[in-house]
This record gives C-alpha cells, sequence and structure tokens, in this order.
C-alpha cells in the first residue's frame, strides 16, 4: 500500500492559489499535468427516469463524443446500460425495464479551451508546452491554436 508520505516527493507543486492544476514527476523526462478546469462534470441521482438530463450551458460548451458517464445504483444491483447519449440527454437501460435508481457523475471535455497536454518533458512547470497555462501569463489565451487539438478523451 502506498502512503502519501511515500510520494510527497513526487507531487511537487500546485500550479496555482486556487488548486486548479498539479504536476506530478513521472521519472526523470517525464511529468503529468492535471488540471481540473478542462473537464465539466455533473453529478446528480435519478430515480425512476431513464434518462440524465445534461445541462443547457453544456450544449456548445462541451465535445459531446467526450461524454463519460459513472453510475452507482441503489439498494440493489440493477443492471444499468447506457443506450445512447447526445447533447441533452444520457438515456440508460434497466435490466428487465425495472425503475432506476442511482447516482450519478457525468463529465466532458471542454471545447472552449485547449485539450490537456497530459505528458511532458521537463524538469517543473514552467516546462509544460502551453504558455498560458503559467501563472505569470499575460492575458492567457486558453483556445490558442498554435496548442490546439482533438480533445483526449473520445467515447465512441
Amino acid at each position: 500500500m502506498t502512503k502519501i508520505s511515500d510520494i510527497k516527493d513526487t507531487i511537487e507543486e500546485i500550479l496555482n492559489e486556487d488548486h486548479t492544476s498539479l504536476k506530478i514527476k513521472l521519472n526523470e523526462e517525464k511529468n503529468l499535468f492535471r488540471s481540473y478546469i478542462r473537464h465539466c462534470i455533473y453529478e446528480s441521482r435519478l430515480k425512476n427516469q431513464n434518462k440524465i438530463k445534461l445541462p443547457n450551458y453544456w450544449k456548445g460548451l462541451v465535445h459531446t463524443d467526450s461524454i463519460s458517464v459513472q453510475l452507482q445504483p441503489i439498494g440493489a444491483h440493477q443492471n444499468i446500460i447506457i443506450k445512447r447519449w447526445d447533447d441533452e440527454f444520457v438515456y440508460l437501460q434497466a435490466q428487465g425495464g425495472l425503475p432506476i435508481n442511482c447516482f450519478y457523475h457525468v463529465y466532458a471535455e471542454r471545447k472552449d479551451i485547449n485539450p490537456l497536454i497530459t505528458e511532458y518533458e521537463g524538469d517543473t512547470w514552467n516546462d509544460y508546452p502551453d504558455p498560458n497555462y503559467k501563472p505569470d501569463a499575460v492575458n492567457p489565451r486558453y483556445d490558442d491554436p498554435a496548442y490546439a487539438g482533438k480533445p483526449n478523451t473520445i467515447t465512441t
């Protein structure tokens, strides 16, 4: 079992004061960068319904093909599956038409900012390739075409 005290030197720096990003040293050459503002998260409970209504503001904000859902059945196993999804709903089905009772988390990658570069070479967070994510960036541009790319998450 790994203890926090065993890895505290690995998690080197919190990038900003609101703790939305951090850098973890993977090895001598590579770092892992995590940013918590790059994804939208929606969570709640569903009871006696078979679809999750996504927030209206997600339309145009998230990549629909990056939507990922975690379901936690309440009370009994219900064999809940995701039938399909679009920019408004996630459609569910339970075994034998049982009523659905579950908690859920829906994750999606945002369109309005560049995808996260998860692994990069360097020694410190200053080596992160996108200069817009540096604490001292002047007029940062989170949709900078120089760092644009495909979303990291694609759900098919």
